[in-house]
Parts: C-alpha cells; structure tokens; sequence
C-alpha cells in the first residue's frame, strides 16, 4: 500500500508538470476503471508474481533476521568477556585495597603474636555486611529553612561573582 502511494505520488509530481488537470483527472478516471479489468483477464499471472514476490521478500527478511542474530551473538560476548575482565581488574583492586589498613594504627609495643587494635571498635566482623546505628548518620533539620534568598537572581547577585557577569540558567 505504501509503495502504491509513494509510486502515484510520484508519477503525480512528474504529470502535473505537463498535463493539465483535466488531462490528470481523465487518466485518473481511466486507471480507475481499466484496472479491475486488466487484474481480472491477467488475475493467474500476475497472482503469480505476487507470490514470487512475497516468497523474495520473505526469504530476504529471513536472511537479515538471522544476520542480525549471529552479529548480536557476537556482539553479546565480546560485551560478556569485556565485563569480566573488568570485573577481575576491579576484584584484584578491591582485594589489594582490603589488604592495606586505611584506619590509623595504634603504635606503640605489639607483639607479633597479638594483632594492632583501632581506637573504634568494630561493630561487626571482616566477612559478615557492616550494621549501622541511628548515631551513626547526622539528625534531620526539625525547623523550617529561614526566609532569606528567594530566587536564584538573587543568590547570584550575593555570590562571589557580584551580579558582575551575566547569570546563565
């Protein structure tokens, strides 16, 4: 149906350069009604075509659609083997940086028998997720923010610029 349209269309643009459009609606009227009747006296042949054409089609789509399968698949893991060597860099890197102490260390006379301990004691064990406490994470305001600036005009006119340089929102 869209070929059709985009072929009168066209064929369209061409005649209406030449011929009048009395001209244009005659063989419009003509098409219209030889049409049919050229369908129906050629209706095994160009059925024919019509089949041959949609089995063309058909196969071709096919072709693209397993094309397009196979480069996915290879695009699929070439993504795959990326990632896990990314993942084992970012692995070796976690587990290198698990070996060194970032806590400050106590110094003084350790043996090397008793293991070096941190001013904060540890609230959960090496493998196991750390727990956290409420007095670990800062309190909500409980008052209302204080009325002051009220627009952005206004809290770039007090920044350090001035209001010297033009505002670019």
């Amino acid at each position: 149906m869209n070929a059709e349209a985009f072929a009168s269309a066209f064929i369209s643009y061409w005649l209406i350069k030449f011929v009048p459009l009395w001209g244009l609606c005659l063989i419009a009227t003509s098409i219209t009604y030889l049409g049919p009747l050229v369908y129906i006296s050629n209706k095994d042949l160009i059925d024919h075509h019509l089949t041959n054409l949609s089995n063309i089609i058909n196969s071709q789509a096919t072709q693209v659609k397993d094309l397009a399968g196979h480069h996915t698949a290879r695009a699929t893991e070439t993504v795959k083997a990326y990632a896990g060597d990314y993942s084992a860099k970012a692995q070796e890197y976690i587990g290198s940086a698990r070996g060194r102490s970032t806590s400050p260390e106590v110094t003084g006379k350790s043996s090397p028998s008793t293991p070096m301990k941190s001013n904060t004691p540890m609230k959960s064990g090496p493998g196991s997720p750390p727990s956290y406490s409420s007095s670990d994470f800062p309190h909500a305001p409980k008052q209302e923010p204080t009325p002051g600036v009220t627009s952005h005009q206004e809290q770039y006119e007090n920044s350090q610029f001035g209001g010297q340089a033009e505002a670019s929102y």
